[in-house]
């Protein structure tokens, strides 16, 4: 009751007998532990946090599953490294030492989730770099200079030769291509980019969610934090992929 048709909760989902708002609120992975406070039109609020719920699946007395309990801890890992990482990078205030649900430290990440590139250079265009953004949803970001990229000359396809979406945007001096909303489950998805000049040659990359976590891991110029954050990505990824399977 209280939410008006059309309002941020009007849609509605039927859960046994009963019809229920739903609210839903994108939160990116290092504000897990920030409360999202939900106010009704009858002036009412109520307030829940993603590590809220975390620990109340890890709670025995709510009598969840394995493959549940371990998801929610890996996820408070994750948030927990996220957090850790952007804070201590965007601010001078000292974040104290968390603890962990799962031993980070002993994570390995095998060398078949590294990139596979072929060319990074042809007239035209260069490849810079990449990132993997976890806000609201995870993407990945390819960066190239050069001549404006379009769909014309831009393709992405997974492992089965399948056509991806993508998106084309501008981040300062570079021209990026961007792969949203990759789930927990799938981070080991690996998209291929091909740009292609007009001379028909081509830079082509191979890249997955994990692809970066590997990358971060074997860089000598990779911070702890930032280390210990890929791990617990990885682990993340792993809880999510039993889950669904």
């Amino acid at each position: 009751k209280g939410l008006a048709e059309g309002s941020i909760g009007g849609d509605k989902k039927m859960i046994g007998w009963y019809s229920w708002h739903v609210v839903t609120a994108n939160v990116p992975v290092k504000d897990f532990a920030k409360e999202i406070v939900v106010t009704l039109d009858d002036g009412s609020k109520t307030d829940h946090s993603v590590e809220q719920y975390a620990q109340w699946l890890i709670d025995p007395e709510n009598g969840q599953s394995v493959e549940v309990v371990n998801i929610a801890k890996a996820l408070l890992d994750y948030g927990t490294a996220a957090n850790k990482y952007f804070t201590e990078r965007d601010t001078e205030d000292a974040v104290e030492n968390p603890s962990y649900n799962n031993d980070l430290a002993a994570v390995t990440i095998a060398d078949s989730y590294a990139p596979v590139i072929f060319n990074t250079e042809i007239l035209g265009y260069k490849a810079e770099g990449a990132t993997l953004v976890a806000e609201e949803n995870t993407h990945i970001r390819l960066y190239f200079t050069g001549n404006a990229l379009t769909d014309e000359n831009v393709t992405v396809t997974n492992a089965y030769g399948k056509s991806e979406d993508f998106e084309i945007v501008e981040v300062g001096k570079y021209h990026a291509v961007v792969i949203s909303g990759i789930h927990a489950n799938v981070l080991d998805t690996v998209y291929t980019v091909t740009v292609t000049n007009e001379q028909d040659q081509t830079i082509q990359i191979s890249y997955s969610a994990l692809g970066y976590a590997y990358t971060a891991l074997q860089s000598e110029a990779t911070g702890n934090n930032m280390k210990t954050l890929a791990k617990a990505l990885y682990k993340y990824w792993e809880a999510a992929n039993r889950l669904a399977s």
